[in-house]
């Protein structure tokens, strides 16, 4: 039922959108809540893959993730946004180009150093030459993630390297819980 609903709610956007989206919550670097009428959606911000939040005092989060999320949640809460959907496959997350007074946040977390250009094969539609240059002006100017050089590790290595300490974690927890039995 609730991919169905999903479904539904999708076909009933579309692809381009003329506006009229409520930015309702900054979640993290790459991904907002937005609302239109009494529907809110969680969107990926296409093609951008921004620094990962920690999820708690034990996983604390990359560098530049707190300002990729207060870079968006400056420019971005309570404003009047549109889409530029890339991506209509329920079971995944909506994916779009957000632009806020005609000009593509997404391009300017790439340009700011905030995000990196992470391209997806499945988002049709969205053009990474401007997401490209943007990298290579924040990349050649040492903006932000750029700034840390050979210590930069890109998100999905560090979501990777966090799931594997997870998983480690919990298996030594599990050996030590029953050794004590």
């Amino acid at each position: 039922m609730g991919t169905l609903c999903l479904a539904l709610v999708l076909l009933a956007i579309s692809s381009v959108s003329a506006g009229g989206y409520k930015v309702v919550k900054v979640c993290d670097g790459d991904t907002i809540a937005v609302q239109k009428g009494a529907v809110t959606m969680t969107v990926d911000l296409a093609g951008i893959d921004a620094p990962e939040l920690g999820s708690n005092p034990l996983t604390p989060g990359q560098p530049y993730a707190q300002e990729a999320l207060y870079f968006l949640k400056k420019r971005l809460l309570n404003k009047q946004v549109a889409l530029v959907i890339h991506n209509k496959i329920p079971e995944e997350p909506l994916a779009a180009t957000i632009l806020l007074n005609g000009r593509s946040i997404n391009v300017e977390m790439v340009r700011q150093g905030l995000a990196e250009v992470c391209f997806d094969q499945r988002l049709r539609g969205l053009g990474v030459d401007g997401l490209l240059r943007a990298q290579k002006e924040a990349r050649s100017a040492g903006l932000g993630i750029w700034s840390l050089g050979d210590d930069y590790v890109r998100p999905k290595a560090w979501r990777q390297k966090t799931r594997e300490r997870c998983a480690w974690a919990t298996l030594l927890y599990i050996l030590v819980k029953e050794r004590k039995k």
